[in-house]
């Protein structure tokens, strides 16, 4: 027992000496490792961020919101419980009503949309929950000077309260409600249309848009049913899933590994000569082999305690709080692949050099 526990108190003496004797090469193989393991994982994670990015932008266009469209064949009341579905964020009917005749345009009408609370909630808009009155759209309120808890002129005389107000970016939406007015009503009784922002989009999810009709909606001819997206101008849909498992970087951890065995492979060829040297004096060929296995464990520690900050880092810089997980935990899955890759290059290629090949070794040095 005492003998054993002296060999292995042996092996690691020396394997600490040839560290800080700089024999190990221990200084660069950390470098090398965690400039792989790190640089590799940000682009992973830069890439999952440019995903996010384009989900981002196709959601902000109003492209999850989907529409189907059935003159006087929506049932308010369908359509307002589509939220109970998991995916569905929000969802309204809408109709078109008589257009306005304002007092500031009294040449021109401006549109007005009964909706259900639904889609108010739909398309964010900020109310005033004190008032009752019309909901504008932004540039209505701009041309007329008000805002939400304002009031608006109309041309017999009367005045309508402005509860609420919405935008309406002209990014290549359904046209029609950038400039107009509308009527908030209980949802009860047919609509035109029915609204349901989604997310993520699924197949599923869009199939239950369909629930929303009246068993009385026109199912032929130019009145038929139609479904879509409120903006087209991103594609018909978004999967983001795909778009993940499809993307470049998806090799990165093979790419590592493969790095890492040359780094191993490269590390130790170039001791070999000290190798040699120690088989030749007697060291058993596993006393050494364990020696070298915790000087790379040493490095793979140092390497991963660089490289997972950094990381980690990006992640923050680059992830909300949703996702950054998932992509963290991929990201890190380039640092396991490096590592594993290194510790088997340098293990196996010190387990190949011969005692045999040591005059050969000395002078090719």
């Amino acid at each position: 027992m005492n003998h054993t526990t002296m060999k292995a108190t042996s092996v690691i003496s020396e394997a600490w000496r040839s560290i800080t004797s700089g024999a190990a090469r221990l200084a660069p193989a950390v470098l090398a490792l965690a400039l792989t393991a790190a640089g590799m994982g940000v682009m992973d994670i830069a890439a999952g961020s440019a995903i996010l990015n384009q989900a981002s932008a196709y959601r902000q266009s109003g492209a999850d919101i989907l529409v189907l469209n059935a003159s006087d064949g929506i049932d308010a009341a369908s359509c307002e419980r589509l939220t109970s579905l998991t995916g569905v964020q929000a969802a309204g009917a809408i109709r078109t009503t008589d257009p306005l005749t304002l007092a500031a345009l009294p040449d021109t009408t401006t549109p007005l949309y009964q909706i259900t609370p639904g889609l108010a909630r739909l398309l964010d808009t900020k109310q005033d929950t004190n008032t009752t009155g019309l909901i504008a759209s932004q540039q209505v309120a701009e041309t007329l000077g008000t805002s939400t808890g304002g009031t608006i002129g109309l041309a017999d005389g009367r005045t309508a309260h402005v509860k609420g107000v919405y935008q309406y970016p002209d990014d290549g939406r359904t046209p029609g409600y950038a400039y107009a007015l509308m009527e908030e009503t209980p949802a009860t009784g047919t609509f035109d249309a029915c609204w349901a922002k989604t997310w993520p989009q699924t197949s599923q999810t869009r199939n239950a848009l369909w629930s929303a009709l009246t068993p009385n909606a026109k199912t032929t001819g130019g009145d038929a049913p139609t479904l879509g997206q409120l903006n087209t101008t991103k594609g018909d849909g978004f999967d983001g899933q795909t778009l993940y498992r499809q993307r470049s970087t998806r090799i990165l951890p093979a790419c590592g590994a493969l790095i890492a065995l040359a780094i191993g492979y490269l590390l130790i060829r170039g001791r070999r000569l000290e190798i040699a040297s120690a088989l030749h004096c007697g060291v058993p060929k596993p006393a050494l082999a364990t020696q070298i296995i915790i000087e790379t464990g040493i490095t793979i520690l140092l390497a991963t305690a660089i490289s997972l900050p950094i990381d980690m880092t990006a992640a923050r810089l680059l992830i909300d709080t949703t996702d950054r997980t998932a992509i963290t935990l991929n990201a890190i899955q380039t640092t396991i692949t490096t590592n594993t890759a290194y510790l088997l290059a340098t293990t196996i290629t010190t387990l190949h050099i011969k005692e045999r090949h040591l005059f050969t070794y000395f002078k090719e040095r």
